[in-house]
């Protein structure tokens, strides 16, 4: 997978109950996009997206972008765990379409560079 220095991508977040498909909290705050310079610390806490308690957003120097709360790497096909993105606004989130990371970036992460996405 090709190295994805300098990754940014504008991302609204949006919560879920688990299990019950019923929006428990639509997050009204401004867009959170995720950077992390290239080779900086991405054990430190100014390097992660923290969400939520459960989901704080980062990536080592090469490969993709995982759930540091919850992976110590990033696995293919699974991370960031605990998490599902859509292209598109939170304000459509019943007409969109949810899947992993790598699917929804279709396996070309820098592709979503300043794409606006959803996740919950």
């Amino acid at each position: 997978m090709r190295s994805l220095m300098g990754f940014c991508c504008p991302v609204v977040v949006l919560l879920f109950m688990a299990g019950t498909g019923e929006a428990a909290t639509i997050w009204t705050g401004p867009s959170t996009v995720f950077t992390k310079p290239a080779f900086a610390d991405w054990t430190q806490p100014e390097n992660q997206d923290r969400l939520t308690d459960n989901v704080w957003i980062t990536r080592q120097d090469s490969m993709g972008i995982y759930n540091i709360k919850q992976e110590t790497f990033y696995t293919h096909n699974d991370s960031p765990a605990d998490t599902e993105w859509a292209y598109g606004s939170a304000a459509n989130w019943p007409s969109l379409t949810f899947t992993n990371w790598e699917a929804w970036a279709s396996n070309f992460p820098p592709g979503t560079v300043g794409q606006a996405a959803v996740l919950h």
